[in-house]
């Protein structure tokens, strides 16, 4: 009983919403208005079906934006970008599991903040 108890404080305090600031390398401050590209994914989203969520990260040292689709517990697809949009990787998730090559680098990203999020 006592280790439920940790586990679900534990819970409690990772999922708080803080309003921790990410230093960008981007040199914006505000890169969902700023980066043209980005502005450009986030309305071309309104016409999917999916759950949309865009995280900032950090990927070796850089500013970084994971762009999230959630189609459902079957399917997902997920892309991770530089600044300038460029492509750093991909990755579906499938009830088969991971297909791309976001999944062998996923420990090499880290300071995740959800900065974006659309249900459907």
């Amino acid at each position: 009983m006592k280790q439920i108890s940790v586990t679900i404080l534990l819970l409690a305090i990772l999922s708080c919403n803080r309003e921790e600031v990410i230093p960008n390398t981007c040199g914006v401050k505000r890169p969902l208005r700023d980066l043209s590209w980005l502005r450009t994914w986030i309305e071309a989203s309104k016409n999917v079906s999916a759950d949309v969520t865009i995280y900032s990260a950090r990927y070796k040292g850089q500013t970084a934006f994971l762009l999230d689709y959630f189609y459902g517990p079957d399917y997902g697809e997920a892309t991770l970008h530089r600044c300038d949009g460029s492509l750093i990787c991909t990755v579906k998730m499938t009830i088969g599991g991971p297909v791309g090559d976001c999944y062998t680098i996923r420990d090499q990203i880290s300071e995740q903040k959800k900065i974006f999020e659309r249900k459907r």
